[in-house]
């Protein structure tokens, strides 16, 4: 089992959520996604409560994530690949599995909307020759319970990034929680 620093989990945890999510779900597929993205970031101090102060910028290159103050300077943290792929292999099955059930029930809730328009020219024109719309146009209670469920997935996902990057379930005291800088 790789352990990571406090400051290389502030990184992580600041990273693109997105990709760490998929990290979990699948360490090949997630390594391959951020090495081939570059990613990179930035935050005005105190833009976000899970940000550290002396993290305002992070980027990704040479096989290294590294985060500090600002480009160019110094960086205060760094995980390397390797050292985030062990990381991420050493995770409980369970939660590897549970995280690959949701990012699958996230796309496949994404599927199922991607034909849909929220335009207003579902019955009119928005001008003479152009036509309706020929998309779908649900009704606004479909696409409350499409963003439901989609917030839902949303929860759950960071609920699990919250159990691989700080070791706390989704049970854990509030004020535990604090102990780590992370809000439930």
């Amino acid at each position: 089992m790789v352990i990571l620093t406090d400051d290389q989990r502030r990184l992580l945890a600041a990273y693109d959520q997105g990709m760490i999510a998929d990290l979990v779900a699948d360490p090949d597929y997630g390594i391959d996604r951020i090495r081939s993205t570059c990613a990179g970031g930035t935050w005005p101090r105190g833009a976000r409560d899970d940000v550290p102060d002396w993290l305002g910028h992070y980027s990704t290159s040479g096989g290294v994530i590294v985060g500090g103050p600002a480009p160019g300077l110094e960086p205060v943290a760094s995980i390397k690949l390797g050292q985030l792929r062990r990381w991420a292999e050493g995770l409980p099955a369970r939660l590897r599995r549970e995280m690959r059930e949701t990012l699958a029930a996230e796309r496949a809730e994404n599927r199922r909307s991607a034909g849909w328009c929220r335009c207003p020219h579902a019955e009119s024109p928005p001008t003479a020759p152009g036509g309706r719309c020929r998309r779908k146009h649900p009704g606004d209670v479909i696409w409350e319970e499409h963003y439901r469920r989609l917030r839902e997935l949303w929860e759950r996902r960071d609920v699990l990034l919250r159990e691989a990057i700080w070791g706390i379930s989704e049970a854990a005291d509030p004020d535990q929680m604090a102990l780590f800088g992370v809000s439930a």
